[in-house]
């Protein structure tokens, strides 16, 4: 019986070894694939993610965007987002930005607050976030809001990463539901 009790004693000890020392930390993936982590190559990212480059866009920004193939959102913290990913010319990822638009007021502030309390468990403690700030539209420049959350960490190979859940406010007055998740530049 002692055998027994031993052996039982020892996997169970194995088990929860293995469970809590074998996966890495769940902010050092992205959102919408735990398998795959930020720190992955531009090729296992476009592979994983079914990506294709959005040339029309790229060269106009000085940074390579990706989009899904299949334009299917993905879901987030009980949210549909659509997403586009950015790489610099490098090669390097610098980040990715999950959008949900057309929301009112009401359901972008219920969509934020999720976002919230999703990203809390798994970034630890935000920030408040209240920026205002200057947009082109046409020929003219309009002032806009985003407000919201940020966090901040760094993966084991020292990188500083910064996740912002927002609000935005377009010029037709709708609001878009925003996650971006990537390198911070703020260095």
């Amino acid at each position: 019986m002692k055998k027994v009790m031993s052996i039982l004693l020892a996997a169970v000890i194995m088990l929860l070894c293995l469970s809590g020392c074998g996966g890495d930390d769940a902010k050092l993936y992205f959102p919408d694939n735990s398998s795959l982590k930020l720190s992955a190559s531009k090729d296992e990212i476009i592979k994983a993610q079914n990506l294709e480059l959005d040339e029309e866009t790229s060269n106009i920004i000085s940074q390579d965007r990706y989009l899904p193939k299949d334009d299917t959102p993905v879901e987030i913290s009980g949210i549909k987002f659509d997403r586009a990913y950015y790489f610099n010319r490098d090669g390097s990822f610098d980040g990715v930005i999950y959008s949900a638009w057309d929301m009112d007021s009401e359901k972008a502030q219920a969509s934020l607050d999720s976002l919230k309390k999703y990203c809390d468990k798994i970034y630890g403690q935000s920030e408040v976030l209240d920026e205002v700030y200057e947009q082109p539209n046409g020929s003219e420049t309009k002032e806009k809001r985003m407000s919201g959350y940020r966090w901040g960490f760094s993966n084991e190979q020292g990188n500083d990463y910064e996740v912002v859940a927002y609000i935005s406010t377009s010029y037709d007055g709708t609001q878009k539901v925003g996650l971006q998740v990537g390198l911070n530049s703020e260095e």
